[in-house]
């Protein structure tokens, strides 16, 4: 396939922005693709290559190289990549029949991820460009509360599921939860809505796959959240969608990351406004940890 060309200016600016990016950081990007070098320049036209490949393809991860430290290359030159993409998802989503509505919001987390960098760095740029593969090879997308990515079963999950009666087996095809924030509160109607929206969409768009579960890999998952929040909780009432498959893992990184959006602050730091706020602080203050937990449910087609 032939290279794909970098925008630039105006067509930069207006891909960008169609994908929800901070202005600023849209500011930024433009003075950086004018300033681009051969070298830079064939960095992220191989890394959309990359990319553009798998469009459409299996369900294979792969990571793209990283960007360099310390630079405002390496802050933003993802952002250009992802914008060179635009056309080319588009065209992707269209062969697959999706609503240019749920395409839209689907990208739109592009530009959530480099608000979040902002907001945590206190300047313009994007990081998780290996996360944005799931979204622009058409593996992922954002229906409703939640997000759902075309996945396949692991072996501790098909084990859970086969004891249950179940038949699946390890890399069947399954539907992966994702949890996005900014999109208002985890509530059970909100989950619900997500949850039949998907149901209806994987089913018309992707009729040979059939999933027989859902599975969900998170620290929303913690059995030992229980203990600190309501019965009546949001995050409990997702818990109970689940069964949980295999040991959880310690990953007090992302109970801190997600809770409170700084990492690496000292816990005698963090706010406590919150009952989730507090567990999350005081167990890790007291030598405790946070873990993350894979669980499913039974998925069923519409009239299946």
């Amino acid at each position: 396939m032939s290279d794909l060309p970098l925008p630039t200016g105006t067509d930069l600016a207006e891909r960008l922005a169609e994908l929800t990016v901070p202005y600023d950081a849209i500011a930024a990007a433009l003075s950086v693709a004018d300033r681009l070098d051969t070298d830079r320049r064939e960095f992220l036209r191989a890394a959309a290559s990359r990319v553009r490949d798998g469009m459409g393809a299996g369900l294979e991860d792969f990571d793209l190289p990283l960007p360099p430290a310390g630079t405002e290359f390496g802050r933003l030159g993802y952002l250009i990549c992802y914008a060179a993409l635009l056309p080319s998802i588009r065209d992707l989503h269209r062969r697959f029949g999706v609503p240019d509505r749920i395409g839209r919001a689907t990208l739109a987390d592009l530009g959530r991820q480099a608000y979040v960098f902002g907001k945590r760095y206190g300047t313009p740029g994007f990081d998780k460009q290996n996360w944005l593969t799931l979204h622009f090879t058409g593996r992922l997308y954002q229906l409703g509360r939640l997000q759902f990515e075309r996945f396949s079963a692991g072996a501790d999950v098909a084990a859970s599921a086969g004891a249950a009666g179940l038949s699946v087996q390890q890399g069947d095809p399954v539907l992966f939860v994702h949890i996005p924030r900014f999109l208002g509160g985890l509530t059970p109607a909100a989950c619900d809505a997500s949850i039949r929206a998907a149901r209806d969409f994987f089913a018309a768009h992707f009729p040979d796959e059939r999933h027989p579960i859902a599975v969900c890999a998170s620290w929303l998952l913690d059995p030992q959240l229980t203990g600190y929040l309501d019965e009546r909780s949001n995050i409990v009432a997702f818990q109970r969608r689940f069964t949980l498959a295999g040991p959880p893992r310690v990953d007090d990184v992302s109970a801190l990351e997600f809770t409170f959006d700084e990492p690496d602050r000292p816990l005698d730091e963090l706010p406590r406004t919150s009952r989730l706020e507090r567990a999350i602080a005081d167990v890790l203050a007291a030598g405790g940890h946070w873990h993350s937990a894979t669980g499913w449910f039974r998925w069923q087609h519409p009239g299946s």
